[in-house]
């Protein structure tokens, strides 16, 4: 059977990381149902992590085949830093229209406990 040069180069990289002391490597399936198309796919996913960089293999399987990506430490920090932004950007959304509610049912945000009393007793 042969092996395409991808291929190749993916089982190289991964018996590379395989043999050196300290790299740490976490592994997840998941079966992915897409709604669009009706089809099931399997995405294998392996983190691999080292000397302060990440390295991950990916392994997609589906109706059309498969295909295996490595993902190359700089494009893992890219999607981290991508990951991190977003989740803060919808944190920050989530904090103001909690404050915009809470400020139209009548409370003070960050109000000390004398502020609670003066408003209250007055």
């Amino acid at each position: 059977m042969a092996f395409s040069p991808a291929h190749m180069e993916w089982e190289q990289i991964r018996e590379r990381l395989n043999g050196v002391p300290g790299f740490q490597k976490r592994s997840s399936t998941v079966i992915a149902d897409e709604p669009l198309t009706g089809r099931t796919s399997t995405w294998i996913v392996e983190t691999w992590r080292g000397d302060g960089e990440d390295t991950i293999f990916l392994q997609h399987v589906g109706g059309d085949g498969g295909q295996r990506f490595v993902l190359p430490n700089k494009a893992v920090e890219a999607i981290y830093r991508q990951h991190y932004a977003i989740v803060k950007r919808a944190k920050s959304n989530r904090g103001k229209r909690a404050a915009e509610t809470a400020r139209a049912r009548g409370v003070i945000a960050f109000e000390t406990k004398e502020e609670r009393e003066s408003r209250l007793n007055s």
